[in-house]
């Protein structure tokens, strides 16, 4: 039970055991309004009914399984001393009754102020889309550590800041957790954090107070219907990082746009930052890619260029949504392009590694996806990504004959001869030569 209770506690609740002024969070969120005391101290803030504690506040969250306001009883009977939701309250004696007009909104902004705002002193670029998130926000990282800038990742692979990747359940946190790691990155002394901004977690406010420098738009194909319910409603949080969060930053917020893909060029007469486009014959930096192998690709942008150590056609747009980052960043074209050369291919859970291996073209399902099923390819994923690394899927029937399950949940190696759609078990002298590749 104790143990059960410390990690709701991590990441539900602040748990810092400092006292703040309600007052000091309802000036933070617009068209707050309360019935009570404005001036009651909070001792902690919380989502789940369950952790609250005599001074708590509570912050009644509408779910997809579960709405907070019918937990409000619950609440006060453990001793919250202020409620906070969407509903219009009655008053109750000795709680102050908070109503506003979004309180994932709220919870999000209350969160970050408890915590003395960690975000203060720090750069953030957040990207967006439906595919390339993981890869262009990696290779940004990694790119500007190259270029001897304190960095911090936060996103699919995990959270880095100097040391070792920490392991996240989600993409983008929810603000307890996200907060605590942003105040992680603070006192490693990180300048800047790159962070994926899932369409889950624009939707939900999660990110909510983070002041964005720059937000990048990579592409977007259908995905997540279960959760937006229709493609319009996923492009709309797609969108929220360029229009609310980018209203909402207190920098000079510009946007990265892949004009190559029909919604990054339909959203931009909608903007009010500026943009830089990429993309696109037509984009503010053209880029192309050449000589595109499975192993490596030559990114040119005006008469500058350099050879990258990862290849296939998709991460030739890739390649060209980290350069527009770093270049609307301030960095310099040439300067850019040889901190991205030094960039490898992302491992993502549930992803394929592509290495060329003499008279073979081999698939290396990177982690068990059963641990990941949010990363098992679909058959167009797959064509996507086989085509991409050099393999030429004519009939996606080929592949449906896959053993999937197999190839992505139990780490196996599987080898395809050039030129064939045939998959055979990887031997053992050949997985050795894979992994030496790596």
């Amino acid at each position: 039970m104790l143990q059960w209770q410390g990690q709701m506690r991590a990441r539900y609740s602040v748990y810092f055991c400092r006292m703040r002024n309600l007052m000091a969070f309802l000036r933070l969120i617009p068209g707050a309004e309360h019935v009570g005391d404005p001036d009651a101290m909070i001792v902690d803030v919380t989502t789940d009914s369950r952790l609250v504690q005599p001074g708590w506040a509570f912050v009644a969250v509408k779910g997809d399984d579960f709405d907070g306001n019918e937990a409000i009883a619950d609440a006060i009977a453990s001793g919250a001393v202020v409620v906070v939701g969407e509903g219009k309250y009655e008053a109750q004696p000795g709680v102050v009754m908070v109503t506003v007009p979004n309180a994932r909104l709220a919870f999000a902004r209350m969160v970050n102020a408890y915590m003395d705002e960690p975000s203060r002193g720090l750069r953030f670029f957040g990207v967006t889309g439906t595919n390339g998130k993981t890869t262009t926000a990696w290779m940004v990282r990694n790119a500007l550590v190259d270029m001897g800038v304190s960095a911090a990742y936060l996103g699919t692979l995990g959270f880095q800041t100097t040391g070792t990747i920490e392991p996240l359940e989600n993409t983008t946190p929810f603000p307890v957790e996200l907060w605590k790691l942003l105040h992680s990155a603070h006192e490693a002394g990180c300048e800047v954090v790159v962070l994926e901004a899932s369409s889950h977690a624009l939707y939900q406010r999660r990110l909510a107070g983070v002041s964005f420098d720059v937000g990048v738009f990579t592409n977007f194909t259908q995905d997540h219907l279960d959760f937006h319910g229709s493609l319009e409603s996923y492009e709309q949080a797609k969108k929220l990082l360029f229009t609310e969060y980018s209203a909402a930053s207190n920098k000079d917020f510009a946007a990265c746009i892949n004009i190559g893909d029909d919604t990054g060029r339909r959203w931009i007469p909608d903007m009010a930052c500026p943009v830089f486009s990429f993309g696109s014959d037509d984009a503010m930096l053209k880029t192309s890619g050449v000589q595109v192998q499975v192993d490596g690709l030559t990114l040119e942008a005006g008469e500058s260029s350099a050879r990258m150590k990862f290849g296939g056609n998709y991460n030739v747009a890739n390649a060209a949504a980290a350069l527009s980052t770093l270049v609307a960043m301030g960095y310099g074209i040439d300067e850019s392009l040889q901190a991205l050369r030094e960039f490898k291919r992302v491992l993502k859970p549930g992803g394929l590694l592509v290495v060329n291996v003499p008279a073979y073209r081999w698939m290396w399902s990177y982690h068990d996806v059963s641990c990941h099923t949010r990363h098992r390819y679909s058959g167009c994923e797959l064509r996507r990504e086989l085509n991409g690394g050099g393999f030429r899927v004519e009939r996606l029937s080929h592949w449906n004959a896959l053993p999937f399950p197999l190839v992505f949940a139990k780490r196996k190696l599987f080898v395809s001869p050039e030129g064939s759609s045939d998959v055979k078990a990887l031997p053992a002298p050949a997985e050795a030569a894979l992994r030496a590749a790596m």
